[in-house]
């Protein structure tokens, strides 16, 4: 996102920056670095990979859609032509469109206001108050999070590899945040 965020906004990335977002990347890596090699399988990272390029580069230019449009009416937008883009696969695939048993309309509808719609509409909310890199570190959140989430709700383990990554993750946010500042008074 930092990057596509320097191309296209011009926005400027220091070398603390750089850095810290290298050792995020690089804690994210360590986080699941005991699942990575157990499986063997190299498609789903690259898959992962692959999603993190398209969802920064989607960040990017919608944050400036949201400035323009509203957050509102961007992901509005965003949901539409995306649901749209699915439908063929859904119907190719005859996989359920649009009926669904009624049991589970609480959780779709937890999901689709809550998890989703209000979701990305306080990420590019937040997006335009702070940028595009300082947004990014949100990325690195993500799997953290959702590894202790995991160990508190369904009792997944939580390793060393998770321990030393998310320390890895918080070092590589906070010189993204603070490393400017840090290099300033230093020198």
């Amino acid at each position: 996102m930092a990057l596509f965020s320097a191309i296209i906004e011009k926005e400027k990335i220091s070398t603390s920056k750089i850095f810290g977002l290298i050792i995020g990347l690089i804690g994210i890596f360590v986080c699941f670095a005991d699942k990575l090699g157990a499986a063997g399988d190299i498609i789903s990272p690259l898959l992962a990979l692959l999603s993190a390029v398209v969802y920064g580069l989607y960040t990017v230019l919608g944050r400036g859609s949201a400035m323009r449009l509203g957050s509102l009416k961007m992901n509005s937008y965003s949901f539409i032509f995306g649901s749209l883009a699915l439908l063929p696969f859904l119907l190719v695939f005859k996989k359920p469109t649009f009926l669904f048993p009624a049991a589970v309309l609480p959780q779709v509808l937890y999901l689709a206001v809550f998890v989703t719609g209000l979701a990305y509409l306080t990420y590019f909310l937040g997006l335009q108050l702070i940028g595009a890199s300082k947004g990014s570190l949100t990325f690195f959140l993500k799997p953290v999070l959702a590894s202790i989430i995991a160990a508190v709700f369904i009792n997944e383990p939580i390793t060393p590899y998770l321990i030393f990554g998310t320390l890895l993750v918080i070092a590589g946010i906070a010189m993204v945040l603070f490393g400017d500042k840090a290099l300033k008074r230093g020198g």
